[in-house]
């Protein structure tokens, strides 16, 4: 599953500048979870700090008591929330049993502090998809 998953990690826009090497180190910093269907992976309004890839099964998102998107083997949601603690804009409600994997807020850390290279392309990435909401308020 560790090729699929750094497969996937390359599409997560924030880990985009990473190499094969330095995602297979992403891999291992996160964990397998499982949710049956019906259970509440993250809610809306809380604090975030997690980083969800969905690995197996369905879940939905919903927004002010309205689903707004449908999520399948290969997505994620949460990848700011690794880096920033803001709350959630939205709820992930397992739809089928889901196993998903996540990397917690400090695992994450404790990668970048240990690998600079890791860090420095993520910050890059990071500050690419926030520039361009600091110019609208500006």
């Amino acid at each position: 599953m560790r090729d699929t998953r750094v497969d996937i990690l390359k599409k997560v826009p924030l880990f985009r500048a990473l190499g094969k090497r330095e995602l297979q180190k992403l891999a291992t910093a996160g964990q397998e979870l499982e949710f049956l269907a019906g259970s509440m992976i993250v809610q809306e309004s809380s604090i975030g700090s997690d980083f969800y890839l969905l690995e197996s099964g369905k879940a939905r998102v919903i927004q002010d008591d309205e689903v707004v998107r449908e999520l399948d083997a290969g997505d994620f949601f949460g990848e700011v929330a690794i880096l920033n603690d803001s709350p959630r804009t939205a709820s992930v409600i397992a739809e089928t049993r889901v196993w998903v994997f996540r990397i917690g807020r400090q695992a994450f850390i404790d990668l970048l502090d240990t690998n600079g290279v890791i860090a420095r392309k993520v910050l890059i990435e990071y500050a690419k998809r926030t520039r361009p909401a600091e110019t609208r308020t500006t």
